[in-house]
């Protein structure tokens, strides 16, 4: 019983880190690419 509880939770900490890490980097994508393409369009000018 208490195994499977341990189990249950580290997958769940797993899955919440990973989680975290496509939307830190889906975050990171939206911030990012918008700016550079402001900065290609200023020095395209």
């Amino acid at each position: 019983m208490l195994s499977s509880t341990v189990l249950v939770q580290g997958y769940v900490m797993e899955s919440l880190y990973i989680n975290r890490a496509k939307f830190a980097m889906v975050v990171v994508n939206g911030i990012s690419m918008p700016f550079f393409k402001q900065l290609n369009s200023k020095l395209k000018q």
